[in-house]
């Protein structure tokens, strides 16, 4: 009797109660697409756009006809068939120019200048060279992230060397643009400045940087279909 009484409660009366009394009832939930969280850190980000970035770094050299170097400067590549943007610290009336991207070098002729924003165009004849993305308006936030990348020539070492530096924007509106950390901009004439996305915000200036805008401004009134020779 105590057994049949138990398959009997078991069959009807807990069915009964489950259906009866909302507490009883027992909810399953079917996950169809689980979603996967992937955060990346600060350290991995600047790591990803250093990588993007450092194919569009040059470093430009004025030498003398025996192959020794008078001056340098870093820049960046602006167009895919070798026109860069650096600055003008580096021009001269004597000298012939070199441009070192990663592991090759080729020559490079001189195509403008803007002695207001002190910045020069150069071209090497190549074809394929990756270039720069420009940072827009809102790349400039208050203590926004940035880095600098500038060249260097080690004769033990074959592909061109970057040097590191990081730093903010510290003032969005200066009296010459974005004002940015003042350690971006010591020894370092010509080296691109990026934001932690990747996009150009401006190149070191003499204790300023000379911002994109104005960089862009430049490019794009240069007529650089022809080349002095």
């Amino acid at each position: 009797m105590g057994g049949i009484g138990g398959v009997l409660f078991e069959r009807t009366l807990v069915p009964w109660l489950a259906s009866s009394i909302p507490s009883l009832s027992v909810e399953r939930t079917t996950i169809v697409n689980p979603k996967e969280e992937i955060i990346i850190n600060e350290a991995q980000a600047l790591e990803v756009a250093t990588r993007t970035v450092y194919p569009t770094l040059v470093l430009l050299e004025r030498q003398n006809a025996a192959g020794e170097v008078l001056d340098q400067a870093s820049g960046a590549v602006v167009t895919s068939d070798g026109v860069i943007v650096t600055t003008s610290d580096v021009l001269s009336v004597s000298g012939a120019y070199m441009v070192h991207r990663e592991r090759e070098t080729r020559v490079a002729t001189f195509i403008a200048e803007d002695s207001e924003l002190g910045l020069a165009l150069f071209r090497a004849n190549v074809s394929g060279w990756p270039v720069v993305n420009w940072a827009e308006a809102r790349d400039l936030a208050l203590g926004k992230r940035l880095f600098l990348l500038a060249g260097e020539k080690d004769p033990t070492h074959e592909p061109l060397i970057a040097e590191l530096q990081e730093g903010a924007i510290t003032k969005v509106e200066g009296e010459q643009g974005p004002e940015v950390s003042s350690e971006l901009l010591q020894n370092h004439p010509g080296a691109p400045v990026f934001t932690i996305e990747g996009r150009l915000l401006g190149l070191a200036g003499e204790e300023r940087l000379i911002f994109a805008e104005g960089i862009r401004a430049f490019f794009e009134d240069t007529d650089i279909s022809e080349t002095d020779e």
